[in-house]
This record gives C-alpha cells, sequence and structure tokens, in this order.
C-alpha cells in the first residue's frame, strides 16, 4: 500500500485558515483555533515546531515582522482573541498596564469590560452596603473598637480592618 502525503502549509496558511475576517477590513479578525481554557485568557495559540505561540503576535509578526525584545503586542479593540493586524501596536509592559488602567480593565470593577470583576455592592460575595462601609469608618475614626462593629455587622475583625484601610471598598469616599 502507497502513503500518500501532503505539502505541509506554511505558518501564514495554518495561521489564516483558522481567523474569521467575515466581519471585513476594519471588524476584529477573530481567531478560530486553539484558545487557552484559563479563565480571562482567551488568546489564541498556534502551535509552531518550536513551541507554541499566541495568534495575536504572530499576526503582528507576519505583518511587520520581528518583535523586539521586551516589546508586548496590545490591542487596541481590548478583544483577546482578535488578531487585525490594524488592531494590533507594540509597547512595554508599562504601556500594557497604563492601556489597562485607563480602560477600567484592572480587575477592580472596571465598567464596561466582561472580565473587569465587580466591586462593593455588586460583587456576588458582599452583604454590606455602601452605607455599612461609611458608618463602619466613621464609628473607626470615633474609636470603636473593630471587635464591636465585626460583631454587628456579622463580619470579621479582618474585614472591617480592611475596610477602614481602605484596602477592600476603596472607591467609596
Amino acid at each position: 500500500m502507497k502513503t500518500i502525503t501532503r505539502p505541509r502549509k506554511s505558518v501564514s496558511e495554518r495561521f489564516w485558515g483558522r481567523v474569521d475576517k467575515s466581519g471585513g477590513p476594519e471588524a476584529c479578525w477573530i481567531w478560530t483555533g486553539y484558545t487557552s481554557r484559563r479563565p480571562g485568557h482567551n488568546y489564541g495559540t498556534l502551535q509552531l515546531p518550536d513551541g507554541p505561540a499566541l495568534a495575536h503576535r504572530l499576526s503582528y509578526e507576519l505583518h511587520h515582522g520581528a518583535i523586539p525584545a521586551g516589546k508586548c503586542v496590545l490591542h487596541t479593540c481590548d478583544n483577546p482573541p482578535c488578531v487585525n493586524p490594524a488592531h494590533l501596536w507594540l509597547g512595554t509592559l508599562g504601556d500594557n498596564n497604563r492601556d489597562r488602567a485607563r480602560k477600567g480593565r484592572n480587575g477592580d470593577g472596571g465598567i464596561g469590560h466582561p472580565e473587569a470583576r465587580p466591586r462593593g455592592e455588586r460583587h456576588h460575595m458582599t452583604f454590606l452596603t455602601e452605607a455599612d462601609v461609611l458608618v463602619i469608618r466613621q464609628e473607626d475614626a470615633a474609636g470603636v473598637p473593630h471587635r464591636l462593629l465585626a460583631s454587628r455587622y456579622q463580619t470579621s475583625m479582618q474585614t472591617i480592618w480592611r475596610i477602614c484601610r481602605r484596602v477592600t471598598w476603596a472607591h467609596v469616599p
């Protein structure tokens, strides 16, 4: 029996075969291949001979050449599965952090981003209200012991301490 061998596709052919460009040149081009299963990390990945490559970085390299050491490939569209080179730009880790903070995606309850964690009363685990937090802080300033506040609000002394020191509920004035 004769074995039939097919010619190997180039990286570019393999890559673009996994991209949905149906929205047009201005839209996000969505990676349809493998994506990470880690929550909040749905970046595409393509397996290359020397190991896996993130799809958005590979898209940038296919269009603009090698990515300089220490640089990140950032999205103007904030859509991790997007590989449209028009939506990608080079920046530093600091640029990425500033961009994320400016867009409210620090995981601290920024509005409008699907991965932003709710904070305050919107968080599913809380039973305190902003009004409770204000009273707790006022009573702390007046010298009421944390043990008493914890008992009154049916929470831990650590929670009271974190509220009073603005470790949590920092968005409440």
